[in-house]
């Protein structure tokens, strides 16, 4: 986990399962599965989820690019 997330000291992991598969006119299509392991019984917020939920597409967008420039690396 990145140290500095607003939920950060309420988390033990998140888990991230990501596919990126190939879509017409040399895009494609990322489907991703979050999983939060919270301490305690922490029971995570839908406004929490979603505060992070921006600066992690940005993060795919940047691997989306990189994937589409590099498709060696994939396929």
């Amino acid at each position: 986990m990145i140290e500095g997330d607003v939920i950060g000291d309420k988390l033990e992991s998140i888990s991230y399962d990501l596919k990126f598969e190939a879509h017409g006119n040399g895009g494609c299509v990322c489907k991703s599965i979050i999983e939060y392991h919270t301490k305690g019984d922490y029971v995570l917020k839908d406004e929490e989820h979603n505060e992070g939920k921006e600066p992690g597409m940005e993060l795919f967008k940047i691997v989306e690019a990189y994937l589409l420039a590099n498709p060696s690396v994939y396929a």
